[in-house]
């Protein structure tokens, strides 16, 4: 899978970076190029027992806190990551309550939160700043959600950054390649596979 990057062409796990410029008008594969997963493989049954051809569940972690969960954190956030913008998959461990979205990006960008559509993106439920000055220098930035958006165990909703003020993705080192999406305004094209990463803030249901 090849990335496109603003720092020096780098080797992360087989994910390659470039030095090239994302921008928001570029094509999504100017930015992003992946081998896509056949739509014979997508499982639309929500329990998680069932998502056989679906690793995504395996990429949901306990924070430590209440019901707090992480999806790829238990590896660091890339760096020199360019992206235009992508929706990912993210299935709960727990029933619960979502308050707060947060991603690894810079300032001024934000973040939206979709229900389900046979496994691609849905209705939007939220969307909201991540904050912080535009472009600043990318860090954990989030988004609370009110009122919370209640989540129901091994189903499947989405988590889509949007980044009008710089292109740097949540992107972890390593973890699980989970489903991703792009929509050009020609409608939702994937899944593709990525080690995306979010960290969803909320209470137990």
């Amino acid at each position: 899978m090849l990335l496109a990057a603003c720092g020096a062409r780098t080797d992360l796990g087989g994910h390659v970076t470039e030095d090239v410029d994302a921008s928001l008008d570029a094509h999504p594969h100017d930015a992003i190029a992946h081998d896509v997963i056949s739509p014979e493989d997508v499982v639309v049954t929500p329990e998680c027992d069932d998502f056989t051809d679906d690793p995504t569940p395996q990429a949901t972690t306990d924070l430590g806190t209440a019901c707090d969960e992480g999806e790829n954190t238990s590896t660091p956030p890339t760096t020199g990551c360019g992206t235009i913008g992508v929706a990912w998959e993210w299935v709960p461990d727990h029933d619960m309550a979502v308050s707060r979205i947060e991603l690894w990006t810079q300032g001024g960008n934000q973040v939206a939160f979709y229900a389900d559509d046979h496994g691609r993106p849905g209705a939007m439920l939220f969307q909201g700043d991540t904050g912080g000055p535009n472009f600043e220098a990318p860090t954990w930035r989030g988004a609370d959600v009110n009122p919370p958006i209640s989540v129901r165990h091994c189903h499947r909703y989405f988590v889509h950054q949007i980044l009008p003020h710089g292109g740097a993705c949540s992107w972890s080192v390593g973890g699980i390649d989970v489903r991703e999406y792009w929509n050009q305004g020609n409608g939702w094209q994937g899944p593709f596979p990525g080690h995306w990463m979010a960290r969803i803030r909320g209470e137990c249901q």
